[in-house]
């Protein structure tokens, strides 16, 4: 079953604020990922989601090694962080597309460049960026991987 890109982000995705979250790799450091693929689908349990896989170029984390595949997966199980799910997935399409079009703005990432990066042409294919993750704990107590996606660009 195929996710109605328009309905999941909204025609105001434009105007969405950018913030850092997400599930990734569970281990703290400093990245620089290259983008192997984007997906958007919606989940056998019924929701959607939004993957991004990486091959990692640099890493600070000797655990994760550079050459290691990752994964970083955004979901939407509960609708009451739609909010939340939309400013993550727009964090990282914009550090991505920053890399290489540095006057690229948040109010230019909508419904329309979702789709077109997560088509079967996959236009972002070995865009680079720069990630950190660090370890927080949710209101819950929970262990969670907060994200910061930045541009990469070169020194």
């Amino acid at each position: 079953m195929a996710v109605n890109i328009q309905e999941l982000f909204g025609s105001d995705f434009g105007n969405v604020e950018v913030q850092g979250g997400g599930v990734y790799f569970k281990a703290p450091g400093l990245y620089v990922p290259r983008l192997v693929k984007i997906k958007v689908d919606m989940s056998r349990a019924g929701f959607p989601y939004f993957l991004a896989e990486f091959d990692l170029v640099e890493s600070s984390h000797p655990e994760l090694p550079p050459g290691t595949r990752v994964t970083h997966i955004n979901t939407l199980k509960n609708a009451t962080y739609k909010d939340t799910f939309r400013a993550g997935v727009k964090s990282l399409v914009l550090a991505l597309l920053q890399g290489q079009h540095p006057e690229t703005k948040a109010d230019q990432i909508n419904d329309a460049v979702i789709t077109a990066i997560s088509s079967e042409q996959q236009p972002l294919t070995g865009f680079l960026l720069r990630a950190q993750a660090s370890m927080i704990k949710t209101k819950a107590g929970n262990d969670f991987t907060k994200m910061l996606w930045t541009p990469y660009l070169p020194s």
